[in-house]
């Protein structure tokens, strides 16, 4: 029974593209432009990867989500499938070890800025937080 109702549905389906088709034919409907959308049940290994890269690289699930487009609890499930906590994301974000790293070599605030590409006030604000945690961990 099953088998018979899953063939009509794809037959059903199979004549509403039909229709859909006949009619950009004749020009009474335009052709989709937007690649039409994959199925939400399951990301590929790739995809996955971007994720856990992402969140290997410092950000959070919401911006995970503003970078790949994809539903917060999308990414929160393959996070959490992969055995992260996803309340609290420890790793520094690649922007700010990058600053540090230019810190240490005893760069000016200036070129750090221009190197990494972002204001002059975002490095300052960056190494301030950096040594005020240092000085209170010692």
């Amino acid at each position: 029974m099953r088998v018979l109702h899953a063939y009509c549905n794809h037959e059903a389906a199979a004549h509403r593209l039909e229709k859909i088709i006949a009619k950009a034919q004749n020009g009474d409907r335009t052709p989709r432009t937007t690649p039409l959308p994959r199925p939400a049940k399951q990301l590929r290994p790739d995809d996955v990867g971007q994720i856990l890269t992402a969140w290997h690289d410092g950000n959070n699930v919401a911006a995970i989500t503003r970078l790949l487009g994809w539903d917060y609890t999308t990414i929160r499930k393959y996070l959490r499938a992969a055995g992260i906590d996803t309340r609290t994301n420890p790793a520094p974000n690649q922007r700010v070890r990058e600053i540090l790293r230019l810190d240490r070599e005893g760069k000016t605030s200036r070129q750090i800025a221009k190197e990494v590409g972002c204001s002059h006030s975002t490095v300052s604000v960056v190494i301030q937080k950096y040594r005020r945690v240092q000085a209170a961990e010692s």
